[in-house]
């Protein structure tokens, strides 16, 4: 009888550790995230999300270029396999997401008070390198604050009122375009349209600093 019960507890431990053994050894990654997989802090693989076949082998490229030797790159949502115990799955936002910063108030050239408030679209494109240089998102927004508010402030407080809220049907259209398509397509407006006056001086800070986001 004890034989019995010793060994019906062997079998039940030996199931446990298989099924736990089991369940370390997978994660999944859905459709709106990207992985970057660690061992001992040291990235072993990268999964990002599904990407037009040469815009992936790109990004691939440069993901290896500046990762480890061996480091593996894939793509798309799924059922991945990892080390039991040693692999850890780092996630990140593989969607379009959006910088907010509070209204605030600045003084214009000739003194005036002007109240602004921006936004901009963004993603992570890459995501070994973000977790490299910014590690999480809540940094990713303070440097966009770098990039976005603290040069447009600067910039708008170097101009006159009316420089600043001339209107043309240009600077209609990039707001338009701001609004509905998202990041690439606002810096490809601003370098196609003509802004006249103060606003082409505004916006210029963006074609200068905005690829070191990426």
């Amino acid at each position: 009888m004890n034989k019995s019960v010793m060994f019906a507890a062997l079998a039940f431990f030996l199931v446990v550790v298989t099924l736990v053994l089991l369940s370390s050894g997978f994660y999944i990654v859905n459709e709106r995230e990207q992985v970057v997989v660690t061992r001992f802090n040291r990235p072993v693989r990268v999964i990002v999300g599904t990407r037009e076949d040469r815009d992936f082998e790109a990004l691939k490229a440069a993901i290896q270029e500046a990762g480890p030797a061996g480091l593996a790159v894939s793509e798309g949502a799924g059922l991945y396999l990892k080390m039991p115990f040693l692999d850890v799955p780092e996630r990140f936002p593989d969607t379009l997401m959006e910088y907010d910063a509070d209204p605030e108030t600045i003084v214009t050239r000739d003194k005036k008070q002007l109240m602004i408030d921006n936004f901009a679209r963004w993603r992570i494109e890459d995501p070994l390198k973000f977790r490299i240089r910014l590690r999480s998102l809540g940094e990713a927004l303070n440097r966009l604050d770098d990039i976005i508010y603290s040069p447009m402030r600067d910039e708008l407080g170097q101009n006159d009122l009316i420089e600043i809220i001339r209107t043309t049907k240009e600077f209609t259209d990039f707001e338009t375009a701001q609004e509905i398509e998202g990041t690439e397509t606002i810096i490809n407006q601003m370098r196609m349209e003509k802004l006249g006056g103060g606003c082409e001086e505004i916006m210029r800070w963006v074609r200068e600093n905005w690829k070191g986001m990426k």
